[in-house]
């Protein structure tokens, strides 16, 4: 049989609010991104722990929830009407740059990333696609 436990008694009347007031500020800060930014349309830079998780990911407008599109560590992206581009720079101390490009026409709010995503690409072989298909350089983010 539980017995119940009378807080108030255990921690004192005042540390009971100082107490209450740390859990409620921890758990307002669980699951809040640090860093949201739109880049155009439904898209966004999002990073949920740390700057060096940040990807590309499409908003789904719900006020909060977010599906990926480009691996982490995007470290620069542009846009176009037609195109979302990123570079991603891929952990370890000698890893090349990455490439992505977003088809924005094949893509949605519950469209497998495998359809509108192309990607990695070297460098070699995103200027290629590029001259192709006229995508947009990707820029440095903040």
């Amino acid at each position: 049989m539980a017995v119940p436990i009378n807080v108030g008694a255990l921690i004192g009347g005042g540390m009971r609010l100082v107490w209450v007031a740390i859990i409620a500020l921890g758990l307002a800060a669980c699951g809040q991104p640090v860093r949201w930014q739109k880049v155009d349309g439904p898209y966004l830079i999002v990073a949920v722990d740390a700057d060096d998780q940040t990807n590309v990911s499409y908003d789904l407008g719900d006020g909060g929830g977010a599906v990926g599109r480009i691996p982490s560590r995007v470290i620069a992206v542009s846009h176009s009407a037609d195109f979302v581009t990123a570079e991603v720079r891929p952990s370890g101390e000698h890893a090349s740059a990455e490439f992505y490009y977003i088809i924005r026409r094949l893509d949605g709010v519950s469209v497998d990333p495998s359809v509108s995503v192309r990607g990695p690409l070297g460098a070699t072989a995103f200027e290629q696609e590029r001259s192709r298909l006229g995508l947009p350089l990707p820029k440095p983010i903040d």
